[in-house]
């Protein structure tokens, strides 16, 4: 796989990590943020899927009515997610993360989306094949925010729906969904919310994940 282009935006946090510069809109709870991120990537798939080279008014629509919807409850996030997760489980013979073709079934080692450490399961659904560099790099680290840093990249599609599927879930589970954004900083989580992306690459940064 060849490498994507830089992707300008990124900015260092008193932390040294490096995040996705913010929208203007501002978010409550972690239910809005996660809707907000998952119906921008609603709208990355489908200008993609239609050969987009930047967003328009259809994309945009797009999102707002992926954004209402999911706020309401009509929507769940689920489609386009076992779409993205059927093409990374196929995805077996090179590294999810920097794209390395295996030479042999041996170089590939299995990473966690959410680190065994900090909860995360063996389910098939938190796991992907990467490259033992990639493994060792990543370590107990957020998958979004260790992937910005170490490439200064924004990651896949299918890599980013898989992320935030993940972050959906567990928060559903524990009854996140509704705790104000600045309350989260006191739990130990499997996931960095701040690293949640708001805002999106143009579709042709995609066109690799759609060739």
């Amino acid at each position: 796989m060849s490498r994507l282009p830089p992707l300008t935006g990124l900015l260092p946090t008193a932390g040294g990590k490096l995040l996705i510069q913010m929208a203007e809109r501002k978010f409550d709870t972690l239910a809005e943020l996660i809707y907000w991120s998952y119906a921008n990537l609603q709208m990355a798939d489908a200008a993609c899927s239609m050969h987009k080279e930047k967003y328009d008014r259809v994309c945009y629509s797009i999102r707002a009515k992926a954004y209402k919807s999911y706020l309401i409850g009509s929507w769940h996030i689920s489609d386009l997610y076992r779409q993205q997760i059927e093409k990374l489980q196929k995805s077996n013979h090179s590294c999810a993360y920097c794209g390395r073709v295996f030479a042999t079934p041996k170089e590939a080692t299995v990473d966690h989306i959410f680190p065994r450490i900090k909860g995360g399961t063996n389910e098939m659904e938190n796991i992907v094949f990467a490259c033992k560099t990639c493994n060792s790099s990543k370590g107990d680290r957020d998958m979004f925010g260790w992937f910005l840093e170490h490439f200064g990249e924004f990651p896949s599609i299918y890599l980013t729906a898989n992320y935030l599927k993940k972050i959906y879930l567990y928060a559903q589970t524990n009854s996140l969904l509704d705790l104000p954004l600045e309350t989260l900083n006191e739990l130990d989580l499997p996931f960095d919310w701040h690293c949640i992306p708001t805002k999106y690459p143009e579709p042709t940064y995609f066109v690799i994940d759609y060739k």
